[in-house]
């Protein structure tokens, strides 16, 4: 569902639950539905436009402290462990993010201030090409 609201104003295909929650899951190539509980959830297609969203939306909630990347990667994008990589490391002065193996992980529309508050605000929790549900 393409949506927007008061704590995710970057319009997106995903779905918002309990904007009290501290949690958000990224889905990666899997229809995986997570529990209510989660703040918001939704899929990743791309390792630039995609993060660039999933940052904007998530440090307008700052409830959120915590993504799950989940499902199998996406060849050659690679967004799972591109946003993965811009959390930990950042980006560079070409707004490129820093040992992210996708093929165009360069964020060109948000400013340093915006990456540098998603960094502090979030921990990673990584489940790359993990495809039990039960986890």
């Amino acid at each position: 569902m393409i949506m927007t609201n008061e704590y995710y104003p970057w319009g997106g295909e995903f779905t918002a639950f309990d904007e009290k929650s501290c949690v958000a899951v990224v889905l990666l190539n899997t229809e995986y539905i997570p529990p209510k509980k989660v703040a918001i959830y939704g899929p990743i297609k791309t390792e630039n436009i995609g993060i660039e969203k999933i940052v904007a939306n998530v440090i307008s909630n700052p409830h959120i402290r915590y993504i799950v990347v989940c499902g199998e990667e996406i060849r050659g994008h690679r967004s799972g462990a591109s946003l993965i990589a811009l959390n930990k490391n950042g980006i560079d002065k070409n707004h490129r993010i820093i040992d992210a193996p996708g093929a165009i992980p360069y964020i060109e529309n948000l400013n340093e201030e915006a990456i540098d508050r998603f960094r502090s605000q979030i921990e990673m929790v990584d489940l790359i090409d993990v495809t039990d549900n039960t986890q």
